[in-house]
């Protein structure tokens, strides 16, 4: 999302994807844990809420990106050859 890019998260070209936020980054990990705080805070309230079903990041929503395996160095590889990659497509 936009406003990863924004605050500094460092992009991520996934295999088959385009550009995603490098969820291992310190930064998006605060700026998810705000979010996160800041929703429950929102829907607190048994009498309006049953349950949060929610997806966040990855392909479908999965939580699941390639990246979180991978070492510093493999995804700064991975960043290039993925983007160049995918500028091919473009």
């Amino acid at each position: 999302p936009q406003w990863a890019f924004d605050a500094g998260v460092p992009v991520v070209y996934q295999s088959n994807d385009g550009p995603s936020p490098d969820i291992t980054s310190p930064i998006f990990q605060q700026k998810y844990t705000a979010f996160i705080n800041a929703f429950a805070t929102a829907f607190n309230d048994p009498a309006r809420v049953d349950f949060v079903d929610a997806a966040t990041f990855g392909q479908w929503g999965e939580n699941n990106i390639e990246s979180q395996s991978l070492t510093a160095a493999q995804r700064q590889q991975r960043r290039y050859r993925n983007r160049r990659n995918w500028e091919k497509r473009s």
